[in-house]
């Protein structure tokens, strides 16, 4: 009877990603199946709960409680992609880059060839430890048994290249242009983004230009191509390069948040002098992402001039606070 309800639930989890929903349908199997009611510790699935409700909190950018509850379930059962993700999402949140570097290793131990975490993965090592993360990072890679993961040399080249090792970039990108492999323009892209990290914003520019051109859907490309703009000071093609139509088709490869879209403009009409839109911009990124109230985390993922840019929005904001409260006394 237990194993059937655990195989039940287990099955349900995989199938269904709202914890609203997920919960409701768990108390609902284990009354139809006439099984006592016992607390959350003593249950055999309460882990399931936890994964749950870490995933609620995410969402809810409680990022905190969803660490508290994602390690607790993860206490009880080890062996949970699902709960080591969103471990780890929550500690990338908080900017607490070493801990969310070793949540993404632990959850690349269950399956190393998900191109999506080991690009977390390699983000978050190089955002807690620039100068060592590619050595860590090969470190990594050779202790894998089996299938190395396809994109592995594209990060273990960018994160070289923050390291001020330009050679394995430049002969990655060569092969990559002569590539006639379907993954060629996503991976262009990733080492494109790597130049932007490591500073190289002109050369940020030209790759992601070409890669949009090849993957006019790819959303993410587009506001990575954005941000390369910004640092060259191209504001208005930034903003017309946010606002790109593929926005609006619902794209499958839209896996950044709304909120950094919008921070993308408030950034580049700050810089053109455009107060208003800015701050209106503003707003909406904070009210989507908070992480961008955190200094720590914009310092280790953007650039000096975003970094800027966004502590003197933020500036503002409060003098506007403070002048309103003035006013009323």
């Amino acid at each position: 009877m237990e194993i059937t309800f655990y195989i039940g639930i287990e099955g349900y989890f995989r199938s269904h990603p709202l914890p609203e929903e997920r919960i409701s349908q768990i108390q609902r199997m284990t009354a139809s199946e006439g099984w006592p009611a016992r607390s959350e510790r003593d249950l055999a699935v309460a882990f399931l709960f936890w994964t749950a409700r870490a995933q609620e909190s995410l969402n809810q950018h409680k990022y905190q409680q969803a660490e508290q509850l994602a390690q607790r379930s993860l206490k009880v059962r080890r062996e949970q992609p699902e709960a080591w993700d969103l471990l780890a999402r929550a500690q990338f949140s908080q900017a607490n880059f070493s801990e969310a570097a070793n949540s993404y290793r632990k959850l690349l131990e269950s399956d190393p060839k998900k191109p999506g975490d080991l690009e977390s993965f390699a983000m978050a090592l190089v955002a807690a430890n620039r100068r060592g993360a590619a050595g860590e990072f090969k470190n990594w890679l050779e202790s894998l048994r089996g299938e190395i993961p396809r994109n592995a040399g594209v990060e273990q080249a960018g994160l070289s290249l923050v390291a001020g090792d330009t050679s394995p970039a430049h002969r990655l990108e060569m092969e990559l242009e002569q590539s006639s492999d379907s993954w060629g323009p996503e991976y262009l892209g990733e080492l494109g983004w790597w130049h932007y990290v490591a500073g190289n914003y002109e050369h940020a520019v030209e790759l992601l230009g070409q890669v949009v051109q090849q993957r006019p859907g790819d959303t993410r490309m587009w506001l990575r191509r954005a941000w390369a703009e910004i640092e060259v000071r191209r504001y208005s093609d930034a903003i017309q390069t946010v606002n790109n139509g593929a926005w609006e088709n619902g794209s499958a490869n839209e896996e950044r948040p709304h909120g950094e879209r919008a921070m993308a403009q408030a950034v580049a009409f700050w810089l053109a002098r455009e107060p208003d839109e800015a701050l209106r911009d503003y707003d909406r990124a904070m009210a989507g992402q908070p992480e961008w109230g955190n200094p720590n985390w914009v310092k280790a993922l953007y650039s000096p001039l975003v970094a800027q840019g966004v502590e003197e929005m933020r500036a503002e904001r409060e003098r506007q606070r403070k002048a309103r409260l003035a006013e009323k006394h």
